[in-house]
């Protein structure tokens, strides 16, 4: 049934953070030039709200100075954190990802490589109360640059690994760092874990066998642009879009904005339930599986400049090219739509809609395999679809709309997403082979 496509979706905006991913929530603040050696910073786990930021004093050992101390810490930190790492293996098993090659993080810093790594690290092991690791950086924490690198890094992460859902909604993680660097010139910033992600097991366990069971039906044989469609196809047979989740200002439901919400339930416990957010996690995620190049983007989508909404979408490469799709606007796409009734009522106008599997497959793939040009700006009656019925019509997509991608203000990775140039394959190319 055609639903009416929704023109103002929430976006999780991603800022930098370690715990309880912020959405849409405040920049933390950056950290004052104290002269104190060691620095913690405890994130919020409530989202939507200011991060918590706490200095704590460096409580000098008797008999040592401040930089010995330092020293001695950094040492025993290390220690531990590589005793960690020898131990994370087992905790990692039902983390799975079909890509060698996630889009950002080849695109990243050196430095930007580093706070990646540590992430991935952390968000491996978010089931593991106290499980530490260290990253070692040129960047003095102190700086601005420094937390510009950790900001893209958190987001590259964010976008690179939809399976991490766990780490980003529910763990709750501590960052300390020392302001000082080691014999090698370089600064020590450690992350801990504190509220470990506790449902590991059992969300991992259900989120890989909605994964398995959806990918039975996609031929992973075919040509890319084909497991593109089935994959986009299968999604919009499978996830129904939570519109109460537009009434939700607080945003308690995050799993809302997660592939766990398409492919297994949000917090409510409703199945296959998620927002703009989610498709796109979900479509990143199977078609890393399914062997494609995929990323997502966000910005801002509605019917006019003065409408926009905070909206995600996604990019798939085809045979060289980048091609944007919305798999949420094409499952509901009912709206920019014009009636006029005609001999006999509505409802049987639907159900023939409904029933006319031509119209449908058109009016449910507008938005699939597009120009960023061409997604940027839908004109009017670009690729309107109508539908006459008894002496009356039904027309989707008969109005203008708009897909703006978000700035370097908003999203530290956006320099980073690449521009859709493809115009060889189109649903009717594809449906043609």
């Amino acid at each position: 049934m055609l639903l009416n496509k929704i023109l103002a979706v929430l976006l999780a905006v991603v800022f930098l953070t370690f715990s309880g991913l912020a959405l849409a929530g405040p920049e933390p603040e950056k950290p004052s030039g104290n002269t104190e050696k060691k620095e913690e910073k405890t994130i919020s786990l409530k989202k939507g709200t200011k991060f918590l930021e706490e200095e704590k004093e460096q409580e000098e050992q008797e008999g040592q100075s401040s930089e010995e101390t330092e020293q001695t810490e950094q040492t025993e930190q290390t220690e531990q954190t590589e005793e960690n790492e020898e131990t994370s293996t087992e905790n990692t098993l039902l983390y799975i990802n079909g890509t060698d090659h996630p889009y950002y993080y080849p695109l990243l810093s050196d430095e930007e490589k580093l706070f990646y790594e540590g992430y991935e690290r952390i968000a491996q092991n978010a089931q593991t109360a106290g499980y530490s690791t260290s990253v070692f950086t040129a960047l003095d924490p102190s700086a601005d640059e420094c937390w510009k690198a950790r900001d893209k890094a958190y987001e590259a992460m964010y976008m690179d690994h939809p399976e991490y859902f766990g780490f980003f909604r529910k763990a709750g993680t501590k960052c300390i760092y020392y302001k000082s660097p080691n014999s090698e010139g370089r600064y020590q910033v450690t992350f801990t874990v504190e509220t470990p992600y506790s449902d590991y097991e059992q969300e991992m366990t259900a989120f890989n066998a909605a994964v398995e069971t959806f990918l039975a039906d996609i031929d992973r044989t075919q040509r890319p642009e084909q497991i593109a469609l089935a994959v986009h196809d299968k999604l919009m047979d499978t996830v129904a879009y939570d519109y109460s989740a537009l009434e939700d200002p607080e945003k308690k439901d995050s799993y809302v904005y997660t592939a766990y919400g398409v492919l297994v339930k949000n917090l409510k416990g409703q199945d296959n339930m998620a927002v703009c957010e989610g498709y796109s996690h979900a479509y990143v995620y199977l078609c890393q599986l399914c062997g494609l190049d995929v990323t997502m983007v966000h910005g801002d989508a509605g019917g006019s400049l003065d409408s926009l909404g905070a909206h995600a979408w996604n990019l798939v490469k085809l045979d060289g090219d980048w091609y944007e799709l919305d798999v949420t606007w094409d499952d509901n796409v009912g709206t920019n739509a014009r009636t006029t009734q005609g001999e006999g009522n509505f409802r049987e106008m639907t159900n023939a809609m409904n029933a006319d599997t031509d119209f449908y497959n058109r009016t449910s793939h507008v938005y699939f395999l597009l120009t960023t040009e061409a997604i940027s700006h839908r004109a009017p009656a670009e690729n309107a679809c109508k539908f006459d019925y008894n002496g009356g019509w039904y027309t989707v997509c008969a109005d203008e709309d708009y897909h703006i991608r978000a700035g370097t203000d908003t999203q530290s990775t956006a320099d980073l997403t690449p521009t859709a140039y493809g115009a060889f394959h189109s649903y009717e190319s594809i449906m043609a082979e």
